[in-house]
């Protein structure tokens, strides 16, 4: 794919880039009508916030058990 540039977005349809103003995708001819762009835009950056909450979770919850089992060792140990 394509690196999008910041007056590109991706083509919901074929996912090619294309420029936001364009009302109708060049390669396939996907509708990009305002109302439908926006619905695919706001998915799309909920799956990012949801990426984002996924890498927060991993820290807050793994480095805390990683702690804890390398405390639980070295205490085992004496």
């Amino acid at each position: 794919m394509n690196e999008k540039k910041e007056d590109e977005i991706y083509c919901p349809e074929c996912g090619k880039t294309i420029k936001k103003d364009f009302a109708l995708c060049p390669y396939c001819k996907k509708d990009l009508s305002k109302k439908e762009l926006d619905g695919w835009q706001k998915t799309a950056e909920v799956g990012k916030a949801m990426q984002n909450i996924g890498c927060l979770l991993i820290k807050f919850i793994t480095i805390p058990i990683i702690l804890i089992v390398i405390f639980l060792v070295m205490c085992g140990r004496r």
